[in-house]
Formats: structure tokens, C-alpha cells, sequence
């Protein structure tokens, strides 16, 4: 692995077996494509939204923020994201780059919809408008 990889991982199932891809720094926040195989890649240790067109899935990957967490003025330990992909202080939430506080609302990662901040790290969001085009969400 070099220097300019994401030390996290891309774990895709492919055909039975597990393929390991790495995720390159500058495809961060980029659309990447992947096409002929079922479900969605299992990722750790970052955050992604994705959308599906025929036999491809396009998917944004975005690295998993530094937290550091106190509380009554003592530091304490992140907890996991309930999809066990990102650390997060207690009260808190991670969408894409960014940490949200318990009942925040914020603009999806698709740019149309809005989610919200829930307790114990969940994201709850709301499917408002379909979905974007590829060429929209991609930004091509």
C-alpha cells in the first residue's frame, strides 16, 4: 500500500470469493463504478452512499472523521456507527465528511433528500424525491 491510499478497505464479494480493493485518497468524494455483481460492497472504516442503474453501482466513498469525545469535561472512547463503519461520540453522527449532534437535520449525500441525527449514531433519512440521475448524482 503507498502513501496516498485510504488505509481502509473495500471488501467486495465477488462470484463466492472475497476481492480486496483498495480506495485511493483522491477518489474520495468521487464516483466510482462497479458493475456486475450482487449487493453492495462491504466497506469498513468509511462512509459511502450509493445508487444502483442496471447490472452497475455507482457509490461516493468518504473517510471516516477524527473524533475526539468528552463528557462531564473527561475524554472518553468513540463508539462505533450502528453500520460499524465509522467512530462517533456519544450523541453524535456521521454523514459523509461530516459530524452531526443528536437532532440536527442536514441535506443527504444525494444533494435532494434531507436526513436527521437520531440517538446512538443513527441516520434517519427521508426519501422526499426520487433519486437523482447517474449523471447527476456523479456529477458528470
Amino acid at each position: 500500500m503507498n502513501g496516498s491510499t485510504l488505509i481502509s478497505l473495500v471488501w467486495i464479494t465477488l462470484i463466492g470469493y472475497a476481492a480486496c480493493t483498495e480506495v485511493p485518497m483522491e477518489m474520495l468524494g468521487e464516483c466510482v463504478k462497479t458493475c456486475g455483481y450482487k449487493g453492495q460492497p462491504t466497506v469498513r472504516m468509511m462512509d459511502r452512499e450509493c445508487m444502483k442503474k442496471d447490472d452497475c453501482l455507482y457509490c461516493k466513498y468518504y473517510g471516516c472523521p477524527i473524533v475526539e469525545c468528552h463528557k462531564k469535561g473527561k475524554r472518553v472512547p468513540p463508539t462505533l456507527t450502528p453500520d460499524r463503519r465509522c467512530l462517533v461520540c456519544e450523541d453524535e453522527c456521521i454523514h459523509g465528511w461530516d459530524i452531526f449532534k443528536k437532532g440536527d437535520t442536514f441535506v443527504a449525500l444525494d444533494d435532494i433528500n434531507h436526513c436527521e441525527c437520531k440517538a446512538k449514531g443513527r441516520v434517519l433519512c427521508k426519501l422526499e424525491k426520487k433519486n437523482p440521475s447517474v449523471r447527476d448524482f456523479c456529477e458528470l
